[in-house]
């Protein structure tokens, strides 16, 4: 008998071609606890960046591991919130908000949003607010941004990539909506280990603290 195949997805997903986890979300432990409670399974994970999410509705991978809202049709995934994350301000050392406890979010309501490819009419997961900022994709372009001094960036505290300069600092965001982890599947998909891929990640994965 052929084992059931799972394919996840980064991105930060499970039986066919590998899981994919999107950018800076890991599930690592999720994954190793779906091996543990299916020994026969066949499972697989990949990284995927932001322009590639469409890798599930092109049946690149079966799962996705991701921030909602995601820039997929409802009619064609299913998707259901794992833990929420609350909402961080990043902004460069010496910035006048940097020494702050924390920030409302009515202060930053009269910041421009930077467009983003990504996002949809929920709000994005990520946001550059800054006028005439400089159209750039990469993650880590955005952040030189903030560095710069030009913008200032709204991230999950879930995401700790701007931990790793010393040049940037985070504070805490009071009254933002949260951001949602969810895993996401395709809408009727046979799968057996697709029904599986939850639990297993309910289990073992929880919201970072702040």
């Amino acid at each position: 008998m052929v084992p059931p195949r799972l394919s996840t997805v980064r991105r930060r997903e499970l039986s066919g071609p590998p899981t994919v986890w999107r950018q800076d979300l890991v599930i690592t432990a999720a994954v190793r606890e779906l091996r543990h409670r299916h020994p026969g399974a066949e499972i697989a994970t990949r990284h995927l960046s932001c322009g590639d999410v469409g890798a599930l509705t092109d049946r690149r991978v079966d799962a996705l591991s991701a921030r909602a809202p995601l820039p997929l049709a409802a009619a064609d995934v299913s998707a259901t919130p794992l833990y929420e994350e609350s909402r961080m301000l990043v902004v460069p050392r010496g910035h006048p908000l940097a020494d702050r406890a924390s920030v409302a979010a009515e202060e930053l309501a009269g910041e421009e949003a930077a467009p983003c490819a990504f996002e949809t009419a929920d709000r994005a997961s990520y946001r550059i607010l800054g006028a005439g900022v400089p159209p750039v994709e990469g993650y880590e372009d955005k952040l030189e941004l903030v560095a710069s001094g030009m913008p200032i960036a709204v991230l999950p505290v879930g995401d700790r990539r701007s931990s790793l300069r010393p040049d940037l600092v985070t504070v805490p965001i009071e009254g933002a909506p949260p951001s949602r982890i969810v895993p996401a599947s395709r809408k009727g998909d046979p799968n057996p280990m697709i029904r599986n891929l939850r639990p297993a990640a309910k289990a073992v994965l929880a919201a970072p603290r702040p």
